[in-house]
């Protein structure tokens, strides 16, 4: 009620998808709300642009490093296809609980097919998504994820929880 209250008393509220702002509607009984997606740049990410057969069954997760954004989920993939023996490549980057996801790694004996390189700049953010076919976000609470839309910049297959405002962002293939 308090916090209703004080939203409401703003000129405008920021909200981050159409799917948000019917949520601070609904449940807060808001009038005052305003999308803004996210964007980016899409020509600071042609450089990641690359040959899929290059690096056929690379994957890259970018973002917190942790269960909301589901990147322990995501080290389970390769646990599951190295006793198919598949070829598949597993890179993490983005800051949180880095030494878990490496432990996890280790516990799994997935060093050849997993590598958590943590934060990184933007010109290793490059360099991950040109060795990459796949951005992979198994998150299970979002907004509007950045590295989604610098996947797709940089021309990448997206595979993704449909949370948050990603319904938005990208349709179902079934």
């Amino acid at each position: 009620q308090r916090l209703a209250k004080t939203l409401q008393s703003a000129d405008l509220l920021i909200a981050l998808s159409a799917r948000w702002k019917t949520e601070y509607e609904t449940h807060l009984g808001l009038t005052n709300v305003a999308v803004l997606n996210n964007s980016i740049d899409p020509d600071i990410f042609a450089p990641a642009v690359s040959n899929a057969t290059k690096h056929m069954g690379t994957m890259l997760f970018l973002g917190r490093i942790g269960r909301r954004k589901g990147a322990y989920v995501l080290l389970d993939a390769p646990a599951l296809l190295k006793e198919k023996k598949a070829t598949v490549k597993g890179l993490m980057a983005g800051d949180g609980d880095i030494e878990a996801a490496k432990d996890i790694i280790s516990r799994l004996q997935l060093e050849n097919m997993a590598e958590v390189a943590g934060w990184i700049d933007q010109q290793k953010k490059l360099e991950l998504l040109k060795r990459s076919t796949v951005v992979v976000l198994p998150s299970f609470d979002e907004g509007l994820p950045m590295a989604l839309l610098e996947g797709m910049a940089a021309g990448k297959a997206i595979i993704s929880t449909p949370v948050g405002a990603i319904p938005e962002l990208i349709e179902p293939d079934v």
